[in-house]
Parts: structure tokens; C-alpha cells; sequence
């Protein structure tokens, strides 16, 4: 078995042993997850203690986020990096993480396993992911990695899951009408307006009556040919 473990966040005790145990008896399974705690700092900046190992839904399985889950991860990545435990079988079937992805090789990854295999995911939390204002994560990219994402993999593999069940085509655009909107938003107030105004047009590529795309679109060229407003 293989597990990830990011620099900023940790593991519960328990987690491996969990596991261990569920992939033992559920060999359909390649890749197993979690449910996690998101570990923000207080006021002054210091983080607060963590809970103790989990008690409650031990072994048991969020039915929702489990099985041939591919059509689910096109809506939202699911799998944080550090709750994901997978089998070696799976690196052999997969291959690695794309190196060439500076953020989003793993939900490249998780997409790629959902192909081949189920993924599962245990109730309980077993890690936590420590918030820390500035990190890469909070930056606004140069690139929209997850819409891109998605619309590659739909591309390539289409709607559907292997065992059938597949998303709409309006689910779809709803989705990346959002991650255009997102993007856009996130360059509007900290980044380039010219991203944001191509990101909103994006938006309106898949939801043509989204008025707030239309006014953020109509702000940001404002903004990108007077270099800032109050």
C-alpha cells in the first residue's frame, strides 16, 4: 500500500490500521480515502488542539463518495492528498503523477484511477489539513488547472463512469461555469484583470445568462485599462 502525507498536514492515530483493514477485504478497491479536518488558526495565529482519534464510524463507508466515483469527480476533486491510501497494483495500472502539473496532479491522479478502479472513502477523519494564510494554494494561478482538467478528461473519457452512471450535460457546464467564474473572481481582486475577463467569458461559454459574470467581465476590462479603481 501506498499513502501521501503533504508537508503542512498530519495523521490521526488509527489511519493506517483502518486502512489497512478495509483494503484487505475489499480488493475491488484501489484507492481509499477519508474524511478530514481543515485546521484553522485562531485570532492571534495559533492553532488550536486537535482531536483525539476517531471513536465514532469506525471501517464504515460514505456510500455517496464511494465506488466507480468518476462522473462524481468531474463535479469536485473529493480526494484530499493526504487521506488518499492506494495499492501498489494501482501505480502499475495508472502510472505516476504528472510531474509537468505544477498544482492538480492530484485530482489528475484520482481521475485517472477512477477509470480502472472504485474508490471508497471511510466516515471518519483520520487527518487534518493545516490552513495557512499565503500558502501556493490561496495564490491565484496563471492557469485555471481544474477546468482544464475537467474538460480534458471529459474529452477523453466523456460523462459516464465505467459501471454506467454519468453525469448531464448541464451538470457539466454548470461546473465549469463555475470554475471559470472562480478563477475569474479570484484574479479580479488579487491578480490580473485580463485573466479575470477572459475567465468570465469563459463563464458565460457555459452559462450565457450569468449577469454577474457580465458585470464582473464589463469591472475587469474597467480595471485592466485604468490599472485599478477603489
Amino acid at each position: 500500500m501506498i499513502c501521501f502525507l503533504d508537508a503542512d498536514d498530519g495523521w490521526l492515530a488509527g489511519k493506517l490500521a483502518a486502512q489497512v483493514a478495509y483494503m484487505q477485504t475489499h480488493p475491488e478497491v484501489g484507492l481509499l480515502y477519508h474524511d478530514w479536518l481543515v485546521w484553522q488558526p485562531d485570532a492571534t495565529g495559533s492553532y488550536p488542539p486537535l482531536p483525539p482519534a476517531p471513536s465514532e464510524n469506525i471501517g464504515e463507508i460514505d456510500n455517496a463518495q464511494s465506488g466507480w466515483i468518476y462522473h462524481r469527480l468531474l463535479l469536485d476533486s473529493l480526494v484530499h492528498t493526504s487521506t488518499a491510501m492506494i495499492r501498489r497494483q494501482v501505480m502499475a495500472d495508472v502510472g505516476l503523477f504528472d510531474a509537468q502539473l505544477k498544482l492538480g496532479e492530484d485530482y489528475d491522479y484520482w481521475l485517472r484511477v477512477s477509470r480502472q478502479w472504485e474508490i471508497h472513502k471511510l466516515k471518519a477523519v483520520y487527518s487534518f489539513y493545516r490552513a495557512v494564510p499565503g500558502s501556493l494554494s490561496n495564490l491565484p494561478s496563471p492557469k485555471n488547472r481544474e477546468y482544464l482538467l475537467v474538460q480534458n478528461a471529459v474529452k477523453q473519457w466523456g460523462l459516464a463512469s465505467p459501471n454506467g452512471v454519468s453525469l448531464t450535460k448541464a451538470q457539466l457546464e454548470e461546473r465549469l461555469a463555475g470554475m471559470a467564474f472562480g478563477f475569474g473572481y479570484s484574479h479580479f481582486y488579487r491578480g490580473n484583470p485580463a485573466l479575470a475577463k477572459q475567465a468570465f467569458l469563459d463563464c458565460l461559454k457555459h452559462k450565457p445568462f450569468h449577469w454577474r459574470a457580465v458585470c464582473y467581465a464589463a469591472a475587469s476590462e474597467v480595471r485592466r485599462l485604468t490599472g485599478g479603481f477603489e
